[in-house]
């Protein structure tokens, strides 16, 4: 009894872990805001959602893929301070078209017409041309004129 009495006693001095479902869009982020600072953060599938420790008490949470997955946190002594399951849908995205055409990759955001958008997976022409034009201007701020 007394085991029981003292296992009771530690869980009310713990605290009560967050438990919590989050609704995410894809590429969309939420900022979970801790009472204690953690010192370890998991996600269960990174693919699905990402976790950026802005400080021991303030995380970002990026919807990346659509899914689920879990996220949890713990504190110090390994005591959990935030446990839940995280959702990620499509959400305004939900006009995005993505073309094959071979190798190439093309995303279009189409609602009554579609308008080419760059996206870190798009090989066509529109991110081959703004990754051109990046480097145009970067040698043109480090001095070469253009030259290499």
């Amino acid at each position: 009894m007394r085991n029981f009495i003292v296992a009771v006693l530690m869980v009310l001095v713990a605290g009560p872990a967050l438990a919590h479902s989050m609704q995410l869009e894809l590429d969309q982020s939420k900022v979970v805001r801790l009472t204690r600072p953690a010192s370890g953060v998991v996600i269960g599938n990174a693919s699905v959602a990402d976790v950026i420790v802005h400080s021991p008490q303030i995380l970002l949470v990026v919807g990346k893929s659509v899914g689920r997955t879990h996220f949890l946190v713990v504190g110090e002594n390994g005591q959990t301070l935030y446990s839940g399951e995280i959702s990620v849908s499509l959400g305004s995205q939900a006009g995005v078209v993505t073309t094959m055409h071979g190798r190439e990759i093309q995303n279009s955001l189409c609602n009554s017409r579609c308008v080419d958008i760059v996206t870190p997976d798009s090989t066509a022409g529109p991110l081959n041309d703004t990754a051109g034009r990046i480097r145009s201007r970067a040698t043109h701020t480090n001095g070469s004129g253009g030259r290499q």
